[in-house]
């Protein structure tokens, strides 16, 4: 099992789930690096400008209480 990770606005409860981790101190977590989310997460951060950002684990409070972006084919792009 592994934690996931979400940077979110604490304004507008909206979260964004960019990566993939353990839950050992020794392993190395996964930033998702697809087209497909680095063109959402440009998107969060102009969408978001001037708000209050914050990244955790998807379980800790507030997170797992706001909306989560889906990352769909209006992100996807020439990827393969």
């Amino acid at each position: 099992m592994s934690q996931t990770y979400s940077i979110a606005c604490k304004d507008c409860k909206k979260a964004l789930w960019i990566a993939q981790g353990s839950y050992s101190v020794k392993e190395r977590g996964h930033v998702y690096t697809t087209q497909a989310h680095s063109k959402a997460l440009f998107a969060f951060f102009i969408a978001h400008e001037k708000h209050h950002l914050i990244f955790g684990v998807n379980v800790e409070e507030p997170i797992i209480d706001y909306d989560e972006i889906e990352i769909d084919s209006k992100y996807s792009g020439d990827e393969q």
